[in-house]
């Protein structure tokens, strides 16, 4: 029942999977060879929200652009598994993602 839902849009979620290990995987190897932690904490927000877009993809289609958001009627990808990992999966990756960022800039490291 946890994957029920996974051969919709199955395309779209390898997609945006690929694409966010991607940066995440470059990321960990840049972090690995220069030491900074901000590095670290980018790789595994893109990580995080890798496994997130596989949960819930984001659809588009030239129907979301022409019809008002979330009216009646508009169709969403079905996600996989219970909202609540895909919210904490999102805000745990934000966080990271936050976290990196700001040690970037203010900590250098």
């Amino acid at each position: 029942m946890f994957m029920r839902n996974a051969p919709t849009y199955l395309g779209s979620r390898i997609v945006l999977l690929l694409v966010a290990f991607s940066f995440g995987i470059a990321l960990l190897v840049e972090s690995a060879h220069t030491g900074h932690r901000g590095s670290l904490l980018l790789s595994v927000g893109w990580l995080l929200l890798g496994v997130s877009w596989f949960l819930q993809p984001a659809i588009l289609s030239k129907k979301l652009f022409t019809t008002p958001f979330l009216q009646p009627g508009t169709r969403v990808a079905p996600g996989i598994g219970p909202r609540s990992l895909r919210v904490a999966l999102l805000v745990g990756a934000f966080g990271c993602i936050a976290a990196g960022i700001a040690m970037h800039i203010f900590v250098g490291t």
